[in-house]
């Protein structure tokens, strides 16, 4: 094949394909809208609960500050992080930045490897928070064995990955297993190390122990017979377990707040009798069930990446144990106490109903602890002075940054429901537009003279195009007036 005709065909099939999208946009367009007309009401439903917790004046005076971020973050993006320079802002990295900043050096793959064993180590955690029932109906028992196949053999191939890397031969019954502590009384997990068993029971995959180097035996734990690429596991894992806990207690301070909300708003707003709102009172208290399952999951595989961090500490050095002081004094265990919640928890002003005794568990304040290290003062930086005894300012600052970030989404859902609307009407306009091209063609025939007429051939071509167009054309009218009333009215041009 010539290039000209290479050329050609590459051309033809070009303007096929591109036919073929201006022919299918009014669908494409109506599946889009459809979408985020979707998501746009569950954004709305999310910011009107939120709006439940909060008073109309912090609604005006936020929505002020919002716009008033939207028009300079425009001009500087910087100034998105002068503006939520508060207290809650993180002041620690994250585990997606601590994971790539460690890959960054990692010429041996240890990194890689010691990152693949926790992410299976958490999968065992959470295959235990099931329950030590999980599997044993019918309906389960498939998914469940299949699930744990798939985690024993990656378990499997994680640890023969590992083991030479710390070059260490360590038989799997002398590794410490990760388990999952019992939390709470209501916890379906439990601890089963003193069941005692007439015959010998096979341990199920969720608790038979990944390798890692916090689960080594003391002995092999001891700086003296720890060789130099163990030594820096044992810090790597150290901090890859903090930097998960900085997510984990992050996911818990949502979580709890989200748990009291729907306690407040989805729960105790459904009351009545008989069979008055007996659905929705059901699905309230069902997804109130497993918010609180998941801030307990969150809070027991914390407390065991803090056991296991303390078990990483091997240096003597006085920096290494001046280190270890500071982590032990920021990071405490969660008890049950911390995240239980009620709707006299988590309000947001101090009323009737915490009678002047509101007072927020440790992990809510840690973070002034760190700004403070870092040479921040942390009653600066947000919106307003802040207190740090005030817990009421603390927990409004809270809802503050969730209403803020509800509303901002809100307002992106419309902005790409209006420019929706824009392409319907510019697609309708370019239907017609190429409908009146035709017309216009059709007329700049020559009008044939005698009985014969060789432009009738190129005339009624273009009169079915221009026909063709025009039928699209109507199609998308009526499709976009369904999605949109009047979008498309009979004085657009």
């Amino acid at each position: 094949m010539s290039l000209a005709a290479r050329e050609e065909k590459i051309n033809m099939h070009m303007n096929d394909i591109n036919y073929r999208k201006i022919v299918e946009m009014v669908g494409t367009l109506v599946r889009k809208y459809r979408k985020y007309s979707n998501e746009l009401q569950i954004r709305r439903r999310h910011l009107s609960r939120l709006e439940l917790s909060c008073s109309q004046e912090d609604i005006e005076r936020w929505e002020m500050s919002r716009r008033d971020l939207e028009e300079k973050r425009a001009k500087d993006p910087l100034y998105a992080d002068v503006f939520w320079g508060s207290p809650l802002s993180s002041a620690e990295p994250g585990k997606e930045i601590t994971e790539v900043r460690l890959l960054e050096t990692d010429g041996d793959g240890l990194v890689k490897a010691l990152i693949e064993s926790l992410k299976l180590e958490q999968d065992s955690l959470r295959m235990q928070a099931q329950g030590k029932d999980w599997g044993s109906s019918i309906e389960d028992r498939r998914t469940a064995a299949i699930a744990r196949t798939r985690f024993n053999n990656r378990r499997t191939r994680a640890n023969r990955q590992l083991a030479p890397l710390l070059d260490l031969e360590a038989e799997e019954e002398d590794i410490l297993p990760a388990r999952l502590a019992k939390l709470l009384d209501e916890d379906e997990w439990s601890e089963d190390d003193l069941t005692q068993h007439q015959h010998h029971l096979r341990p199920k995959p969720e608790f038979r122990p990944v390798f890692l180097p916090s689960g080594l035996p003391p002995v092999h734990r001891q700086k003296a017979q720890m060789s130099e690429s163990r030594r820096r596991a044992m810090d790597i894992e150290a901090e890859l377990r903090v930097a998960d806990m900085v997510e984990r207690l992050q996911a818990i301070r949502e979580g709890l707040c989200d748990q009291a909300q729907g306690y407040r708003l989805a729960i105790r707003s459904k009351k009545g009798k008989g069979s008055a709102n007996y659905r929705e009172r059901t699905n309230a208290w069902i997804h109130a069930r497993q918010q609180t399952k998941d801030v307990w999951v969150h809070a027991a595989i914390y407390n065991h990446h803090l056991r296991r961090v303390r078990l990483c500490f091997w240096d003597d050095a006085p920096e290494a144990i001046a280190h270890r002081s500071i982590l032990e004094e920021r990071y405490k265990p969660i008890l049950a106490e911390h995240i239980r919640c009620s709707t006299a928890t988590y309000e947001m002003y101090n009323n009737l109903r915490t009678r002047g005794d509101f007072t927020l568990p440790w992990f809510w304040r840690m973070q002034h602890a760190v700004l403070a290290e870092a040479g921040v003062d942390p009653q600066r930086g947000g919106e307003g002075d802040y207190d740090s005894n005030d817990d009421e300012t603390f927990i409004g600052d809270f809802f503050r940054t969730r209403w803020i970030n509800a509303k901002c989404a809100v307002v992106r859902c419309e902005e790409e429901e209006f420019m929706l609307q824009g392409e319907m009407q510019t697609c309708y306009l370019g239907y017609l537009s190429l409908a009146f091209s035709w017309r216009r063609r059709c007329r700049l025939l020559p009008i044939a003279e005698g009985s014969s007429d060789k432009f009738a051939g190129l005339r009624s071509h273009a009169l079915q195009n221009m026909h063709a167009w025009l039928d699209l054309a109507a199609h998308a009218k009526q499709a976009f007036n369904a999605e949109v009333l009047d979008i498309i009215s009979d004085e657009l041009q």
